[in-house]
């Protein structure tokens, strides 16, 4: 029955306690509620992704991308294209631009090209936005002015 994948599994017809098949089916139950747990927050997790893409714009969740992309930027030539993508769209919510100036300081990549050009451009034009600036903004702005 193992050669015809009619099962996966065999023991001795002993349902004593401790012994294998009584371990295997065990096992097995344990499994199931892995399993079944697992599937709840998958579908809890789905079901709430699609709750926000439905509330947000497809530039909302283009701007969220973007983030993410220049948060695990690591090389000069990703940071350069996602800043030149992302001078093409508002960056008006004030959220954003905070954990814009988060990247700035906890990304090694970015902070270390923050003068190039473009970067300061980039970044110039967030505290030009911000009616008052964050910590994090403050520190930019010093490391910009420097």
């Amino acid at each position: 029955m193992m050669r015809e994948g009619r099962i996966r599994y065999y023991a001795p017809a002993d349902y004593s306690e401790g012994k294998e098949l009584d371990v295997l089916v065990k096992s097995i139950i344990d499994r199931t509620v892995v399993e079944y747990e697992l599937n709840n927050t998958f579908f809890r997790c789905k079901k709430e992704t699609e709750a926000f893409d439905r509330e947000n714009s497809e530039e909302g969740r283009r701007k969220l991308d973007l983030i993410g992309a220049l948060k695990n930027s690591r090389s000069f030539t990703s940071t350069h294209t996602v800043i030149a993508q992302m001078m093409k769209i508002d960056r008006g919510d004030d959220d954003e631009r905070e954990e814009l100036f988060s990247v700035a300081l906890q990304n090694g990549q970015v902070f270390s090209i923050l003068r190039d050009e473009d970067m300061e451009l980039f970044y110039k034009t967030l505290l030009k936005k911000g009616k008052s600036l964050s910590k994090a903004a403050q520190e930019v702005k010093k490391l910009l002015e420097e």
